[in-house]
């Protein structure tokens, strides 16, 4: 039998898939010792399931800071 975290997920997975999404960006924040006061958010873009783009944005940066391509 399932748990019942496998259910919610299959059940997720299924109106991701209906949804029919081929690209997107995706957020989040990582707190580390390098930078405990004042964490960076990591965006990832995804385009037909690759990762073509990833950048720190952090509220003491004028702009983005772009990850170099052969570190995606």
């Amino acid at each position: 039998m399932p748990e019942l975290g496998d259910e919610a997920l299959d059940a997720s997975r299924q109106k991701w898939e209906a949804a029919n999404v081929s690209s997107y960006e995706l957020r989040y924040q990582k707190v580390c010792e390098c930078h405990r006061e004042m964490p960076s958010d990591t965006i990832v873009t995804v385009e037909r399931g690759d990762i073509v783009r990833v950048r720190f944005d952090r509220e003491d940066f004028l702009d983005e800071v772009p990850v170099p391509p052969e570190r995606l």
